[in-house]
């Protein structure tokens, strides 16, 4: 079974906890957005005066004891959306080196929506959504969601663009999680605005992790299942590099119509450092 990173637990408990008397770290204050839940002491929004429209309920009578004045206080609305995962099975894939710290990761942010109280359905996808578990909830489940990500064998070709509007055309949902190697033309993607929040995962190979002297390589396309000369010289170096670049420049850009996508990147080298950070940072674009 794959066990989701001590430190997503850590964080996970963190934002769970519920009484704003306890000592937090600074950047787990009452003003965090991951701390807007309805019905808590740090869930307050603001103080405004009675309105005819209001219910009695809400009117706060010490504040009234102290001032003569009817005044309502509001909170943040709790947030009940579910989550849906989205998991790339393409053969490309198997080109991201640190396949237990990436299906690692992606057990951990599970496990943190699952703690928050989060309801999640994954699935798994190439070019087209393949495997799915819907509505899960509570930390119980996550034994069965290792055993589904375990499970992922890394083959074929993939459609991402296809296997999103899959996604809308079935699901309908309003936040979504994409963890790919994006392996397509990311300008397609980025025309998808459907979404209340879009968060892309990219797990990315660099080119000269893969070609590393110059010379010709005999390739396997794992996609295609044959193997191809590919010659890699100065031109051939610069002319990837500068289609790389490209990628993750139009993968990255949000687009002026897609404010609520959200793009993290990691390789086999980097995917294991910063993780407080990363998961922080999540949870609050996520709250947010």
């Amino acid at each position: 079974m794959i066990q989701p990173d001590p430190i997503a637990c850590q964080i996970a408990d963190l934002f769970s906890k519920r009484n704003i008397k306890k000592k937090y770290p600074v950047t787990v204050r009452s003003d965090n957005p991951a701390f807007k839940r309805s019905g808590n002491s740090f869930d307050f929004k603001n103080i405004r005066e009675y309105q005819v429209n209001d219910d009695l309920k809400k009117i706060d009578w010490k504040l009234y004891g102290r001032t003569e004045r009817y005044y309502i206080k509001e909170f943040f609305e709790e947030e009940t959306l579910p989550i849906y995962i989205a998991v790339d099975r393409s053969a490309s894939m198997n080109l991201f080196a640190s396949k237990s710290s990436m299906q690692r990761f992606i057990v951990s942010i599970c496990y943190m929506l699952l703690k928050l109280n989060f309801t999640i359905t994954i699935l798994s996808f190439d070019t087209n959504i393949k495997a799915t578990l819907k509505n899960l909830k509570g930390v119980e489940k996550l034994a069965e969601i290792s055993k589904f990500i375990e499970k992922i064998s890394f083959e074929g070709k993939t459609d991402i663009l296809k296997s999103l509007k899959n996604i809308i055309m079935e699901f309908r949902p309003s936040i979504l999680l994409v963890f790919s190697d994006f392996f397509d033309s990311p300008t397609s993607i980025n025309k998808i605005n459907l979404f209340k929040k879009l968060f892309f995962f990219h797990f990315f190979t660099p080119i000269n992790t893969i070609f590393n002297t110059f010379g010709d390589y005999e390739v396997e396309d794992e996609e295609i299942k044959k193997i191809i000369l590919v010659p890699f010289d100065n031109m051939a170096a610069d002319e990837l590099n500068k289609k790389q670049s490209m990628f993750l420049e139009a993968l990255s850009e949000k687009g002026k119509k897609s404010l609520n996508k959200h793009y993290f990147r990691f390789t086999s080298e980097t995917i294991d450092e910063n993780l407080k950070e990363v998961y922080w940072h999540f949870l609050e674009l996520l709250y947010g």
